[in-house]
């Protein structure tokens, strides 16, 4: 399976070095050029440096052929956005997204204008800086992939 990881922080690291090893086809996309280098150190030709969010580059990718695209970024609204874009644009047909559950707010569902656009599935998980995500959570994400034809939000507290 062809994967394209956008966000190269703990979590996309840790995803894409797992995915990796479970013998799937991975491409890593860090916005920061100094992350991006030394994502490139520790995982090869697999990083490319870039923004998530913008069809050029997505095309540049090889999106037209991936299977599935998992935005973990730090940004709620650009792992959206990048899911959208990959959805309408490329037709990608399994998207997974991280997004994060701010403490003042009281419920994990979608927002009503996001709910309209895609329907989202929902998944909890507990994530700091400085614990990565364990293979248990990248197996559930992998088998959310594997398994859904839609849109899955992945809230990370």
């Amino acid at each position: 399976m062809y994967v394209i990881v956008v966000g190269g922080g703990t979590v996309g690291y840790y995803m894409s070095r797992d995915l990796l090893e479970r013998g799937h086809e991975v491409t890593l996309i860090e916005r920061d050029q100094r992350r991006a280098d030394w994502l490139e150190t520790q995982l090869g030709s697999i990083v490319m440096r870039g923004d998530g969010c913008e069809v050029k580059f997505l095309s540049q990718t090889g999106i037209e052929r991936a299977d599935a695209i998992v935005a973990v970024t730090a940004d709620d609204e650009d792992n959206l956005v990048a899911l959208q874009v990959a959805k309408r644009h490329f037709k990608v047909k399994k998207t997974v997204a991280r997004v994060t559950i701010h403490p003042t707010s009281r419920s994990s569902k979608p927002s009503a204008s996001t709910r309209r656009s895609r329907p989202l599935r929902c998944c909890s998980g507990r994530s700091s800086p400085q614990s990565p995500p364990d293979k248990k959570r990248t197996a559930h994400v992998e088998r959310s992939i594997e398994k859904s034809g839609y849109a899955t939000a992945l809230p990370i507290r």
